[in-house]
């Protein structure tokens, strides 16, 4: 867990450091997740985490599949992570180490609520 807060801390203080010009022109959130996965990227190294990677837009888990999960309904609802750090499923049963959602501060609350509960959706 230590070498998980060493990687992650220093990439999103360079990240808000860096990118502030990115950040305060209202880019599109894929533009700061790419960012901070290459920051994040960096940190893997460092940390010598072998076998791990930093992706954007992720949408696949072991053998090739879609990334699922089961909605409070139990509905299957297909999920892409903005960012994920893992094994690509190759290190299972140690694969997702970090991911993460980003919402810019001024996107709806249902977005953000649905962002971190994906379990409430749909909403009503």
């Amino acid at each position: 867990m230590s070498a998980l807060r060493e990687m992650f801390d220093p990439a999103l203080k360079e990240f808000l450091k860096e990118e502030r010009a990115l950040i305060a022109s209202n880019a599109a959130e894929r533009a700061w997740c790419g960012r901070l996965a290459m920051k994040l990227e960096r940190g893997i190294e460092q940390q010598r985490l072998q076998g791990y990677y930093a992706d954007v837009d992720y949408n696949r888990k072991q053998n090739g599949r879609l990334k699922t999960i089961k909605s409070g309904n139990e509905k299957v609802i297909v999920i892409v992570t903005d960012i994920i750090v893992h094994s690509r499923g190759e290190l299972a049963p140690r694969d997702n180490l970090i991911a993460i959602e980003m919402k810019k501060f001024k996107r709806p609350r249902a977005e953000k609520i649905l962002a971190k509960y994906p379990q409430n959706w749909p909403f009503t």
